[in-house]
């Protein structure tokens, strides 16, 4: 028996090596066979390994799987998607329409003001903004004459600020000027020689300007607004320091910009990770990872028609909000509804207003539309894709989000993603027809996901349990720092590399993903491990309980041991006891002893904490439980 297990091990580790020497062409032909198994146009069984087996590849058509990508940068792609309808929509930016003509030509006298300005080929502008048109205009203007953009959150405190100053060595920093005063402070006695400011009404007509410093502002507006304005009357005092409608006035008109000739892997952008685990990291990402996440998109079976509107609550300095709102919707000609500043409050206002057809946002900005009064009795039926990504969704709120949007003659179905920074946004989706409660749907087209043992490496059969690998053309070229590859990108034994995700996860023989919780969540109890997530989904599953999150704390017997904080429901909020007893008596029911939380550890809270990007603050939630435990010494 052992040696026939040693020999399948051996027969596998041939079979991986000889996969491995395959050619560009020879793995297309390959990816159509394994798309025929897995539709049943051919008959074979399957190994039973994902990254072998590639069971997801019969959602596709074989066009979307063998097709390359294109060798261009991603200006000269953009321009290629877009120049046949230079008279559509490209930009929406407070009801202003940008066209596609419009887009190029501000792109045009962006990059000739960057040239004025002394940025070169292989230069790194910093960007501190929000959605703005001129965000989207440095984008594609540094990319045209070869520069790269480095973006980052204008809440960025000062060490974090000097240090991507000081990992990308750029001269102009491109700031909102609501963020002018910190941003000055925070760059000085680095290498930026120039700050150019940026107002959220630079792209508005003059008389719409007139009209909204006419507009009522209550006492904190006015306050800030009289803040704004004395910072930058003083702070323009300084030669370095220029608004946005002096950086373009000093462009050479005259100036004819060729766009730089296409490289092999060059970097069009940075952005950072979410830092939860000392500073962001760099991450770079190059034409290349922009285009094929355009490609991966292309493949869905979403009605992602041309002249969509695409209502864009994410902020740019992000891997979604850069790649996917900027890039790839633009490429797939999609309205693209600019807002600068989002609040999950504004969702119901917003979907009255624009009446999107397409929005991407994070499961905290969903929650909001459930109890809204603005909601009731309206006409979501314009809504043919309403997406979630970038933190765990509960089953319970699933359900709610799909009936709401049932509910409001919709017909979309909520769809789940997951990704990561370090693979330029989203590495699988939930399709049309494959969307389980609580999958992430399947990997992409050009995407290959599999499940590993973190420590060696083996990789694990259909529903197995293990850490998720993704390897894929969007894979960032590496961190800022190459140091910090280690991990993250590893050689495997098939002698690729593969991102390691952090996240544990099973894939079924289907092709969907589920994920089970963050490596780092887990909590290891008397030698089992426990995963937090499945304790949430349980306890949210009782219809009196709002949202849940549940953290890892220290305890003597235990070492760790998890406790809940749980949000009730407005009704409920005096059954606080009966309520926990039932929550109890349902963890009891479906979990193992080792899983369930002491009768010490559970609280009602008024709301779940959020980070500055709408994630569950867990840190908070650990902090808070830590004081806590000092105080009840």
């Amino acid at each position: 028996m052992e040696n026939n297990k040693q020999n399948i091990i051996d027969e596998l580790k041939e079979y991986r090596e000889k996969l491995s020497s395959l050619t560009e062409e020879e793995q297309k032909q390959r990816d159509l066979y394994l798309k025929q198994l897995a539709d049943g146009t051919l008959q074979g069984p399957p190994t039973g390994y994902s990254s072998i087996d590639k069971q997801w590849l019969k959602f596709y058509d074989a066009e979307n799987i063998i097709s390359d990508i294109p060798k261009k940068t991603i200006y000269q792609f953009r321009y290629e998607q877009n120049k046949e309808f230079p008279n559509d929509v490209a930009l929406n930016y407070f009801g202003l329409k940008i066209s596609n003509k419009t887009y190029e030509k501000k792109i045009d006298e962006t990059a000739k003001a960057l040239k004025s300005l002394g940025v070169e080929k292989g230069d790194i502008i910093s960007i501190c903004s929000v959605n703005t048109p001129e965000t989207g205009y440095l984008m594609y203007a540094a990319n045209k004459i070869g520069a790269i953009v480095d973006l980052f959150d204008p809440r960025t405190n000062q060490a974090g600020v000097k240090n991507y100053i000081e990992k990308s060595n750029s001269k102009y920093l491109f700031v909102l000027d609501n963020f002018l005063d910190n941003m000055y402070e925070s760059v000085q006695d680095t290498s930026i020689e120039k700050i150019i400011h940026i107002s959220p009404y630079d792209s508005i007509p003059s008389l719409f300007r007139i009209l909204n410093s006419l507009k009522k502002k209550n006492e904190k507006e006015q306050l800030e607004n009289d803040r704004i304005n004395n910072v930058v009357e003083k702070l323009e005092k300084n030669k370095n320091v220029i608004n946005w409608k002096t950086f373009i006035g000093n462009r050479n008109k005259h100036q004819i910009i060729t766009p730089v000739d296409y490289e092999e892997n060059a970097v069009a952008a940075i952005v950072h990770t979410g830092g939860t685990t000392g500073l962001p990291k760099g991450v770079q990402l190059t034409n290349e990872n922009f285009i094929a996440e355009y490609l991966n998109y292309k493949a869905v079976d979403f009605d992602l028609a041309r002249n969509d509107k695409f209502l864009d609550i994410l902020v740019p300095w992000v891997a979604y909000g850069l790649v996917f709102t900027f890039f790839v919707a633009s490429c797939l000609n999609l309205e693209h509804i600019l807002i600068p500043s989002f609040s999950p409050e504004m969702l119901p206002q917003l979907l009255l207003k624009y009446k999107p057809n397409q929005i991407l946002g994070i499961p905290a900005y969903y929650e909001k539309l459930l109890d809204s009064e603005l909601m009731k009795g309206q006409d979501l039926s314009h809504l043919k894709l309403v997406a979630s990504g970038g933190d765990h969704i509960s089953p319970d709120l699933e359900v709610k989000l799909n009936n709401f949007l049932e509910e409001h003659n919709s017909k979309a179905k909520f769809v789940k993603g997951y990704g990561m920074t370090e693979l330029s946004s989203s590495a699988c989706t939930c399709l049309e027809n494959v969307n389980e409660i609580s999958s992430v749907g399947v990997p992409l087209v050009k995407n290959s996901i599999s499940i590993f043992d973190p420590e060696t490496l083996e990789e694990k059969k259909y529903n197995e349990r293990g850490e998720i690998c993704i390897k894929s053309p969007t894979m960032m070229k590496g961190y800022d720092d190459v140091e910090k590859n280690n991990g993250v990108m590893v050689k495997h034994n098939d002698g690729d590399i593969w991102i390691h995700s952090g996240d544990i996860g099973y894939m079924t023989e289907n092709g969907t993903l589920f994920i089970v919780d963050r490596i780092k969540r887990m909590i290891i109890r008397k030698g089992f491990k426990v995963y937090p997530v499945e304790i949430e989904k349980v306890i949210t599953s009782h219809p009196a309980i709002d949202s849940c999150a549940v953290v890892g704390i220290p305890n003597i017997e235990d070492v760790n041991t998890p406790k809940a904080f749980m949000v009730l429901n407005k009704e409920y909020k005096e059954k606080e006891e009966f309520i926990l007893n039932e929550v109890k008596k349902l963890l009891v029911e479906n979990l193992p002893e080792y899983e369930i939380p002491y009768d010490s550890d559970y609280e009602f809270i008024d709301s779940i904490p959020h980070t500055s990007l709408g994630k569950v603050d867990f840190k908070k939630l650990i902090e808070e439980s830590k004081e806590e435990k000092i105080k009840s010494r």
